[in-house]
């Protein structure tokens, strides 16, 4: 960081002397410049040292010179123009804008800074592809693979209303609009949290290019707290990223905003009747290929989650001339994401999403029947592992 830190304040016309083994006895410039010019002549940069430069100049010069110190560790960045684009504002408040190379784009009156605070994949790059994101992109072209992933972070904005109806609104913006793809109607969205706690509205759809052939996969991430979100748009990012888009993901920040405790599912979201429905038409066949009996099963899942907190579940499954039915009852409670039915035993259910289900249902809430399974970054739905319930009128 030392390094970098310099080259910034030459690029800005700061004097950066060489470093030093302790802070020196002046600062070569008077306010948080002058800080910054300190801090990079600090051999090792230790805080003994930065702690030395900060009683050198004032309080408030201290306090802007750390928010830049802070910004570059968070960043990730390993050149001056990363830390230019990442780190601009506090970059601004300390120099009056001397370190910015490029004026930053201007935001409509609803949007603010780029705010999330991630790690630049390995052998990925920036640049700026797609309406004001800053596009993270690699590319692979061989004999075998034509690959070209790209993720799109967007300024982020206040949050306005529910989830979900800004996740629709977001996806007619960046997804619809542009006219890049042919047009295409999310589902849900489901919803999880990151490890670094912070929840998540998120869709794939798998659609083809407005102009020339080919399919692309597009998907829309929502970082979300309180009080403001964060848009990322990707394309391409399939099961070749599954670790790079679980790395980038899990351990996303938010500049300013620390992850909300505030649950991902209320009980007003669940409460209702929801049944599912399902059937599998199959045969038994022998080695050679002959009939050999039935395998069709056919299944019925109701819950019934009233507001009082009491539940009734009925369960019916059908198959090869065997019937299995199932009843419980008891209390119920969400817990995050965490359905919890305690009846006869404790059953806890993930949900994944309450909103539009694939088949077009409005009002839908998306579970898994069993276990901790949160919904995958690159590929979301999953209809095998999860089933959506419909509310019943």
């Amino acid at each position: 960081m030392q390094h970098l830190l310099i080259g910034l304040l030459l690029a800005a016309g700061v004097p950066a002397q060489q470093p030093a083994q302790s802070a020196p006895q002046a600062l070569a410039q008077p306010g948080c410049t002058g800080t910054l010019g300190c801090y990079g002549q600090c051999n090792p940069m230790s805080e003994a040292c930065l702690s030395a430069c900060d009683g050198r100049g004032s309080p408030a010069s201290a306090q802007g010179a750390r928010a830049v110190l802070q910004c570059m560790a968070q960043s990730g960045c390993q050149d001056q123009k990363c830390v230019a684009q990442r780190c601009g504002r506090e970059l601004a408040a300390c120099t009056s804008g001397a370190l910015v190379a490029q004026p930053a784009p201007r935001q409509p009156a609803s949007e603010g800074g780029y705010d999330l605070v991630y790690r630049l994949p390995q052998g990925w790059n920036e640049s700026r592809t797609y309406l004001n994101a800053i596009t993270l992109g690699f590319d692979q072209e061989d004999f075998y693979n034509h690959l070209h992933p790209r993720i799109h972070v967007f300024p982020s904005r206040a949050r306005q209303g529910t989830i979900n109806d800004q996740y629709r609104a977001l996806w007619n913006e960046i997804v619809v609009a542009p006219g890049e793809f042919s047009s295409t109607v999310p589902a849900g969205p489901l919803r999880r949290r990151t490890h670094s706690g912070y929840a998540m509205a998120m869709d794939v759809k798998n659609t083809t290019l407005a102009k020339g052939n080919g399919y692309v996969s597009v998907g829309l991430y929502v970082i979300h707290t309180d009080e403001k979100l964060v848009p990322i748009l990707t394309t391409n990012l399939d099961w070749h990223y599954k670790d790079i888009a679980e790395a980038f993901f899990d351990n996303l920040t938010v500049r300013g905003a620390p992850a909300s405790k505030t649950p991902l599912f209320d009980t007003s979201e669940l409460s209702g009747h929801w049944s599912t429905q399902a059937v599998s038409v199959a045969t038994y066949v022998n080695a050679s290929g002959g009939y050999a009996g039935d395998a069709s099963i056919a299944t019925a899942d109701g819950l019934f989650l009233d507001a009082n907190g009491t539940f009734r579940s009925h369960f019916v499954g059908v198959g090869r001339g065997m019937a299995v039915q199932e009843d419980d009852q008891g209390r119920w409670k969400v817990e995050d994401d965490m359905l919890v039915l305690a009846g006869k035993r404790t059953d806890k259910r993930r949900i994944w999403g309450h909103g539009t289900a694939p088949q077009g249902n409005p009002d839908s809430i998306c579970m898994v029947p069993y276990g901790a399974a949160q919904p995958q970054y690159f590929s979301p739905e999953d209809g095998i592992n999860s089933s959506w319930y419909g509310r019943a009128k």
